[in-house]
């Protein structure tokens, strides 16, 4: 497998900016109002979905040194506590080490893929439960 080379890479704050623009649109799709001001994630959220994703994505590799806490904070607009909470919310799939920064760990894909089934498969049981509930609901209304 080639990797790219650092030419083609995007920059980490368009990177996130980007992500951030999905996600917006999603959560206005999903939720239907525009200008309503609950956003569904947090910054610190947001900072850890992202870092998930590139990580998943292939973004950063095991063993490669993450965006530092001051790239987070410019790319996301969040104090430097935030960050960091975002970072350590990352848990096991990241190493962090004092005065270097947060590294992947070199476990974190498969960390990553042995989660992924479970949650989709736990995910599809519990609507189908729900969808069971509601057509029991729907049949009883409609008598």
């Amino acid at each position: 497998m080639s990797r790219a080379g650092p030419a083609t890479r995007l920059p980490f704050y368009t990177f996130a900016k980007l992500l951030r623009c999905c996600v917006t649109l999603l959560d206005e799709r999903s939720r239907g109002d525009p200008r309503r001001e609950e956003r569904a994630l947090s910054k610190r959220a947001e900072i850890t979905t992202a870092m998930r994703d590139g990580i998943r994505a292939g973004r950063w590799r095991p063993g490669e040194q993450l965006p530092t806490v001051f790239e987070v904070c410019k790319a996301f607009g969040v104090s430097t506590s935030t960050a960091v909470y975002g970072m350590r919310d990352l848990g096991d799939l990241v190493d962090a080490r004092q005065g270097q920064g947060y590294y992947v760990a070199d476990a974190a894909m498969e960390r990553l893929q042995d989660t992924r089934p479970a949650i989709v498969a736990e995910a599809h049981t519990a609507l189908v439960t729900l969808r069971d509930q509601l057509d029991q609901v729907i049949a009883r209304l409609a008598a």
